[in-house]
């Protein structure tokens, strides 16, 4: 997703507080996309696009040790398990509920890896 592609590594650059505090805003944005693509969208696209970008910051996060942001997003993975989790009978109706599960658990067994 690249996106916060001048944060390459503490090599290249050091991180200040505007950063970090971007990181967190961008994890806080995901969870809201990400929900979307658990509530609203059909298909797990949405969904897949919103844990590719959580896997981006955490792994940015872990160069620099924020460690607020893996944290956050731990939470924002589990926030959309319960959310799939929750979806009633009538709102499961098309969806493909299988994928959203398998995107989710993919990403939350890789954030916790890294």
């Amino acid at each position: 997703m690249d996106l916060h592609p001048h944060l390459q590594g503490p090599a290249y650059l050091q991180i200040d507080a505007a950063d970090k505090s971007a990181l967190t805003k961008s994890v806080d944005i995901l969870d809201t996309v990400g929900i979307y693509g658990v509530e609203i969208s059909k298909r797990a696209t949405t969904l897949v696009a919103a844990c590719r970008g959580i896997t981006e910051l955490v792994e940015i996060a872990s160069w620099y040790k924020v460690k607020t942001v893996h944290r956050q997003a731990t939470n924002t993975l589990r926030r959309f398990q319960k959310a799939i989790q929750s979806l009633a009978l009538d709102e499961r109706r098309g969806m493909d509920i299988p994928a959203k599960q398998r995107t989710v658990s993919r990403t939350l067994r890789a954030v916790q890896s890294i």
